[in-house]
């Protein structure tokens, strides 16, 4: 067997073991893969899931700084650090993040969705209804999600917010 089949099969192993709940192992399996190639951009990515599972969001993040430096313009490990910074509460830092992942690509529509979020926890009521208002033009099935989302919860009885949702 050669490096990448090794590389891939342990990769293979990994996921499988994260969706699994088996978290400790797929570290395991995902440090073999690193060792072999340390700047496996799926590896990285896989060990960020893993810590965020395990509710260790600093190693979540060194995980995903990683990914951001193998891959700047990686529209997903931007999104990814937005929302393990959101779940920290670092809500500025978070709303920086999704930033970049909307200038690497301005139809990714996962950064809007977290952006607003991030917005209306911070009670930022214009950001957070022009925010929606772009993700509503891009993805109009998301209405349903947004008016269940508890983030925007203050929110619920604003006309402007009624209007866009309906």
């Amino acid at each position: 067997m050669n490096i990448e089949e090794k590389i891939a099969r342990e990769l293979e192993k990994g996921e499988t073991l994260i969706d699994l709940g088996y978290l400790d192992e797929a570290l395991e399996r995902l440090d073999i893969v690193l060792e072999l190639d340390n700047d496996n951009e799926e590896a990285w990515m896989f060990k960020c899931a893993a810590f965020e599972r395990k509710g260790d969001f600093e190693n979540a993040l060194r995980c995903i700084d990683k990914v951001i430096e193998i891959s700047p313009r990686n529209k997903m490990a931007w999104d990814y650090k937005g929302y393990l910074l959101y779940n920290l509460k670092e809500f500025e830092n978070a709303i920086n993040c999704f930033k970049k992942a909307i200038e690497i690509n301005d139809k990714y529509t996962n950064a809007y969705y977290n952006l607003a979020c991030c917005y209306s926890l911070l009670e930022k009521k214009s950001d957070t209804l022009n925010t929606l208002k772009t993700l509503v033009q891009l993805k109009p099935k998301i209405k349903t999600e947004i008016k269940n989302e508890k983030d925007f919860k203050w929110l619920y009885d604003e006309p402007d917010f009624i209007n866009l949702v309906e």
